[in-house]
Order: C-alpha cells, then structure tokens, then sequence
C-alpha cells in the first residue's frame, strides 16, 4: 500500500520539478535582466582609485586627486561592467550603455574617447578579442541549455519511456535491480552535470571577485541561485528515477 502511494506521487514531483527548472532556465536565458546583469555587477569609483595611499591609518596631506587625470579616467573607464547569461555590458559617463554578446573585442570595451590614449598603429577593431573561445563564461549559455535538455530527457525519455520499458520480462533487468539501477544511475549523473558545471564556473567568479581592490564593488545576480535551484531539481529528477526500481 505504501509503495503504490509512493509510486503515484512519483509523477506529480516530477512535473514540479521539470517546471521549475524549465521555468528558471528560460528566464535566465531570455530575461533581458539576467542576459544583461544576471550574474555580477562591477561598480567602478575614479575618485577612490585615484585617492592617495594611506599612512598608518592617516590620509594623505593632498587627498584630492588631480581633476584633469579624474577627468580623463571617467571618460574612458566604464562606470559599470555588467556580466550576464549572453552578454556583457559597458556603462561609461553620462549613461552610455553598450552591450555585446562575447567573446568580446576591445573596440567593443572602449568608449571614442579612449582614441588619443591608444597605442599608434593600433586600431580598436583589430584588436584581439578580450575573451577567447575557451573562457568560462562562454559555456554559461551553453550549459543552461544542455541542462534544459537534460531534465527534458531524463523526465521523458528515462524516466517515462525507458524505465517502463525495461520493467517487460524480455528485456530482463526485472531480475537485476542493481544493474538497472546502475542504468539510472549514469543516466542521473548527465542529467545533473551542466548545472554542476554552470555552479562551479560562477562559483569561481563569486570567489574571484572577492579579490578585486577596494575601488571596485560587485553585486552578484540572482543566476547563481537559479543554476543551484535547477541542479538540485536534476539530482531530485535522478533520484526520482530510482525509485522504486
């Protein structure tokens, strides 16, 4: 009795689950906040970058940096760096936002006015790309999307179609549970990876950031949270599969 109560509230934590996740992953892939800003913001202060160095705790007798130089630097430094799931955005004085998918070349981080300090015979547009191909935050989209693919195999295909399938007498695993459970068991690991993967590269980011100098403040978004939720959905979608083998 036990047993089939169990086995019938299988498929309703199931259909929670995979909403969740589909819900939580389409948001951070489409929502123009979490594109745009989802996963840090870097809030740069020229005043504090440009303040003289303290001496035992005392400040500087000429505390007040050179208005020209302060001038210059909020011209060409962004005021604010925002990371996302697709893109990174610039936000330089006078609310000038440009945003772009990466990886990212240099003409795409600097403002106009940045010209006159660039190297001679250097252009902007021939520039390298800031992030190459192989960077971390690259695979961000990349994974979310695999592990939308994930639980949508893992609810229809492993743990619906495959797992009833495998319970007919021909196919023999009625009589070697373990094996059959061995069987889910990988399929519930690749289920759970990208997620696994996504927290692990944005965990590395939240604890880089940590280390940044004190003219630079970052507020983290809300996708860490998000990619955390959904790996636990997938670890509970796998365990679901399992039960009762």
């Amino acid at each position: 009795m036990r047993a089939s109560t169990l086995r019938a509230c299988i498929p309703v934590a199931t259909a929670l689950v995979l909403v969740c996740c589909v819900t939580l992953v389409t948001f951070a892939l489409v929502s123009a906040d979490q594109t745009q800003a989802g996963i840090l913001t870097l809030r740069i202060n020229v005043t504090q970058l440009l303040q003289p160095p303290s001496f035992l705790g005392q400040p500087a007798a000429d505390a007040r940096p050179d208005a020209a130089v302060s001038q210059t630097l909020t011209a060409v430094l962004p005021e604010t760096i925002t990371l996302g799931t697709t893109h990174v955005c610039f936000e330089v004085a006078a609310r000038n936002r440009t945003c772009n998918h990466w990886p990212l070349a240099l003409a795409g981080v600097f403002p106009p006015s940045v010209g006159p300090f660039w190297p001679p015979g250097v252009g902007l547009t021939d520039a390298p790309t800031v992030a190459s191909s192989s960077a971390p935050h690259l695979h961000i989209r990349t994974n979310l999307l695999e592990g939308l693919l994930a639980v949508l195999t893992q609810t229809f295909v492993v743990n619906g179609l495959l797992r009833d399938v495998a319970r007919f007498p021909a196919v023999g695993f009625p009589g070697h549970r373990l094996l059959w459970a061995a069987v889910l068991f990988v399929f519930g690991l690749r289920c759970c990876l990208p997620f696994y993967k996504t927290v692990i590269v944005l965990d590395g980011l939240r604890s880089t950031s940590q280390h940044l100098p004190a003219w630079i403040t970052v507020q983290f978004g809300p996708v860490y949270g998000m990619c955390l939720v959904c790996l636990l959905g997938s670890a509970t979608l796998a365990a679901l599969g399992m039960i009762l083998v």
